[in-house]
């Protein structure tokens, strides 16, 4: 009898704990408030946008201000984008003045992880407009 009702209290306990947990998540991602800059650069438009995120919205930027199709990203491409210094710091792999996907993809990493101080993986509004969070705009604008 005493082990039934141990068995018992144990799953409604483990009951319990699953819907807080699930009741917590569901609050968190409903405290997200969108804004129309994270909406451009956003492709779900749910109010935080995810590293994997902003890796997608950066490939189709890259094809979008590679006119040329060289599968490189020279000074001019970015301009507006990315500073001189940021442009140099992007170059990172082969250091030949141009920027390959891979080191653009490297790149946004690099910025989205700046721009995320509270270390929750994804980009809301207020990170968006400060700091690391303007640069990250503007790379995937």
């Amino acid at each position: 009898m005493k082990n039934s009702t141990f068995a018992i209290a144990v799953a409604a306990l483990a009951s319990l704990s699953l819907s807080a947990v699930a009741e917590a998540g569901a609050h968190k991602k409903a405290a997200h408030k969108s804004c129309p800059a994270l909406n451009h650069i956003d492709p779900d438009n749910d109010g935080a946008m995810t590293l994997g995120e902003a890796k997608k919205r950066a490939l189709v930027v890259f094809a979008k201000i590679n006119p040329d199709g060289d599968r490189t990203l020279e000074p001019g491409e970015v301009k507006g984008r990315l500073s001189k210094a940021q442009f140099i710091a992007a170059d990172s792999l082969i250091k030949d003045g141009k920027i390959g996907r891979l080191e653009w993809l490297i790149a946004v990493k690099h910025t989205f992880r700046a721009a995320n101080p509270d270390g929750d993986r994804t980009i809301e509004c207020d990170e968006l407009h400060k700091g690391a969070g303007k640069s990250l705009f503007r790379m995937l604008k």
